[in-house]
């Protein structure tokens, strides 16, 4: 008897146990499965080939064997707690792998729902404590400087490996290029004509920026700064908690949610934006706004109105919220006067620049339209994109920005539904791109001060809830992206021979290149980007869009060999020599004296 004793003990056990050890036997087995895959490099858990490859028999003995050493563990111990905890990170991580393996939006509210049931399971039955032992929101600026260091990696990387389209790092090289030699923020790169970018949307922030071009030459350092400044915004916003007299775990969960939102992060892989500053920035003029420093809120509100359309939209909700919200009138007022100063001057001076997108309506037809046919602008403005973007920005933060219960806190959710919602372009409202850095900072500034007033009964639940669906959604949107360093090792080789290829390139000439390699030739008046395009089948035109530019760079790393070849025989055919062709790299063209350019 004494020797099988535990199973005798095992068998007295009550189903609800064995069904939670079952259950994280099964995820700690399915982690270990997709680890295998993911080092395996040459599978995916989706693929037909990852069953053959493992097999039915050893998954099931490591399911098996999880299982066991779940139950011997369970006798030591008679905290069901415990096994609930560990049932549910067990999930939580290999939700994060699934999502990482395969992201799609309805497959992570999937995931999500899963998440929901799992924290109202195991952490909303019982009461649990949150207060940490020791200071754990301390570690959150060391985590910001780890972010810091892994972000600048990685979109380095992207650079120097001709990872980066013309949209928009091409445009900003030429811009900060135009503005060094003195001629303002022009460009060709962008409209295949010269013109300023300060026409569309005015960014006075870019001239107090210009000396780290001028000294470096290149757009790694603001790829740098960009990491930097996301970085640092998780500081302001553990010092509004502090301010606020926040608990230890309201501290440690706002920073941790701010370095895994992915409306802060994901943006930072398509290339470098002002906007970006507006993170930081913002939560900084709030902090100075709780602590009623006016000069140094003052001094944030004026930096972000300096960045462009977005600023003034953010500046403005501030505003109101520090009016209104923190009945700070003096401050609130000023800065309230300072964006309608900004925004009369831009109506007077720049015209054409329109603080809302209509898309194919012009403004007087948006008004009727909003009247009698709204019908038509819910459709085309509330897409699936616009529900992703709804879902990523809000389901993280359990949806708690939403239900303020002070009525000026609204105000803080204009630039999330102006910037995201009101424009019927798809890249306003998407987390892809740089259009969600300032209402993340805003939703997340909200959600800190408006947890600690949820009754205790809820914050265990909603706190586990928002940190695993962060994860997830960290895992699945920002980690899955960050590739760049296997992809500049891939490129170790042809490297040397593109940037071989452009110093082929005289300064003083007009130049059409492929959207990957404006970027580098971007110090010249004439820049021209070159968009293949794609015929009904799929293939690529063999055409290439020269504008009559006197040299042509043609990449050669994106496409197959044939189509390369079709359009490099294009370029011959339409006038232009070869100077220089590097195989698996890239092509130089010069036009001939003698020849007709036939500019597609």
């Amino acid at each position: 008897m004494g020797k099988f004793a535990w199973i005798q003990k095992v068998k007295k056990m009550k189903a609800e146990p064995l069904i939670i050890r079952l259950l994280t036997a099964y995820a700690l087995g399915s982690l270990v499965l997709l680890l295998y895959a993911l080092l395996r490099d040459d599978i995916l858990f989706t693929d037909l080939s990852f069953m053959k490859s493992v097999g039915l028999a050893p998954a099931l003995i490591v399911f098996a064997v999880f299982f066991v050493l779940l139950n011997l563990f369970a006798l030591g111990h008679k905290q069901l707690q415990m096994e609930r905890v560990l049932l549910f990170c067990s999930m939580t991580l290999y939700f994060m792998l699934l999502g990482y393996f395969g992201y799609q939006i309805w497959f992570f509210l999937f995931l999500c729902i899963f998440i929901g049931v799992g924290a109202w399971y195991c952490f909303g039955r019982d009461a649990i404590s949150l207060r940490p032992k020791v200071s754990l929101s301390r570690l959150v600026p060391a985590l910001a400087v780890v972010w810091f260091v892994f972000f600048s990696v990685q979109t380095v990387l992207r650079y120097r490996s001709f990872g980066g389209d013309n949209y928009d790092m091409g445009v900003y090289s030429q811009m900060f290029y135009q503005m060094a030699e003195g001629n303002g923020p022009l460009t060709t790169v962008a409209n295949y004509y010269e013109k300023s970018r300060f026409v569309t949307d005015p960014s006075p922030i870019l001239y107090l920026l210009l000396p780290l071009y001028m000294v470096f030459r290149s757009m790694t350092p603001y790829l740098i700064l960009q990491a930097a400044a996301l970085a640092s915004g998780v500081v302001p916003l553990l010092l509004i908690c502090k301010k606020r007299a926040c608990s230890e775990a309201t501290c440690l969960l706002s920073g941790l949610l701010y370095l895994l939102s992915a409306g802060i992060w994901t943006g930072i892989y398509y290339d470098f934006h002002e906007q970006s500053l507006l993170a930081p920035l913002l939560l900084w003029g709030l902090y100075f706004a709780e602590r009623k420093t006016t000069a140094g809120y003052l001094i944030a509100m004026a930096l972000s109105l300096c960045v462009g359309k977005e600023g003034l939209v953010s500046v403005g909700a501030v505003s109101l919220y520090v009016l209104f919200g923190l009945k700070q009138k003096k401050s609130g007022s000023l800065s309230l006067l300072l964006t309608a100063l900004c925004f009369l001057l831009t109506e007077i001076f720049l015209p054409g620049v329109t603080f809302l997108a209509t898309g194919e309506l012009s403004e007087s037809e948006l008004a009727s339209f909003l009247l009698a046919n709204p019908g038509y602008l819910l459709k085309h403005w509330f897409s699936l994109g616009k529900a992703e973007y709804l879902v990523l920005m809000l389901l993280p933060l359990g949806a708690l920005p939403l239900l303020c219960r002070k009525k000026a806190s609204l105000f803080l959710l204009l630039p999330f539904f102006i910037i995201g919602f009101l424009s019927p372009n798809s890249y306003d409202g998407s987390v892809y791109y740089q259009h969600a850095f300032a209402p993340a900072a805003l939703l997340l500034y909200l959600f800190a001060v408006h947890f600690p007033a949820l009754q205790a009964k809820w914050k265990p639940c909603v706190a586990v809830f928002c940190a695993a669906v962060s994860l997830v959604s960290f895992s699945s949107i920002v980690l899955s992206q960050a590739n760049y360093v296997r992809t500049y090792r891939d490129r170790q080789e042809i490297i040397p021979k593109i940037e071989s290829c452009l110093q082929e390139v005289p300064a003083d000439a007009s130049v059409a290149a492929s959207a990957s390699l404006t970027a580098f030739l971007a110090e010249r008046q004439v820049l021209f980007a070159d968009y293949p395009v794609y015929q009904e089948d799929g293939t690529v035109q063999s055409s290439v869009m020269t504008y009559d530019a006197e040299w042509v760079v043609l990449d050669l790393f994106s496409f197959t060999p044939e189509i390369n070849t079709a359009r490099m025989a294009w370029l011959q055919s339409a006038g232009y020599e070869p100077v220089r062709i590097e195989d698996g790299a890239a092509a130089v063209f010069v036009l001939a004296e003698t020849g007709d350019s036939g500019a597609g």
